[in-house]
């Protein structure tokens, strides 16, 4: 979907820009997206994908840091435990933070225990928490499990929740989903829907 085919409908929703968040597993690909950016701009942003803990993070990084229409980086589908041991990987997160970017983060609930201790090691690295961390999306309350690392990163001033993800987290992709807000509301303020968990 480029923004010409969004322009193209025959009755657009009220969107004035967007952020293109990770288009492509491709280094390439951020350029790419930063040419269209460049004469698009409904393009106002972008969340792009870098091969962070590698020899070639570092010169990428540099590269497309220099146009500010870069915001952070997202990691997924990759196996985060023992990355914070790694000297390349926090390595290359820290030059993150140095470019001041954000390191969105997606996954399931294993994404909340990286980063709280990603935050606690990185304070200025801005962390953001997409799709909710997988939760299902049931219209009821969400595991204790899920609420209880959720709320640990509450306090943690560089840690941001993304609210996004919440059709596919239903499971039903096919325009089903449901379309009351009062549905979604056990995950989206699960503080009223769970008792007071254990400090």
């Amino acid at each position: 979907m480029l923004p010409k085919d969004y322009r193209a409908l025959p009755v657009p929703r009220p969107v004035t820009g967007t952020v293109v968040v990770e288009a492509s597993p491709w280094a390439e690909d951020n350029q790419w997206v930063l040419d269209l950016a460049a004469v698009e701009p409904f393009i106002v942003g972008i969340v792009g994908n870098l091969p962070v803990g590698t020899k070639q993070c570092a010169g990428h990084l540099k590269r497309f840091a220099a146009n500010k229409v870069l915001r952070g980086i997202r990691l997924r589908d990759r196996k985060l435990e023992g990355t914070l041991d790694d000297r390349a990987f926090t390595s290359d997160l820290k030059r993150l933070a140095d470019h001041d970017l954000s390191l969105d983060l997606v996954g399931g609930s294993e994404v909340l225990s990286f980063a709280d201790r990603l935050a606690t090691e990185l304070t200025r690295l801005r962390i953001v928490i997409d799709h909710l961390a997988g939760v299902r999306v049931d219209g009821k309350a969400p595991p204790a499990d899920w609420a209880e690392k959720m709320r640990a990163l509450v306090p943690r001033r560089n840690v941001y929740f993304k609210v996004s993800g919440l059709v596919e987290g239903t499971g039903r992709s096919d325009g089903t989903a449901p379309g009351d807000v009062e549905f979604y509301r056990p995950v989206l303020n699960p503080q009223r829907t769970l008792p007071e968990l254990s400090s």
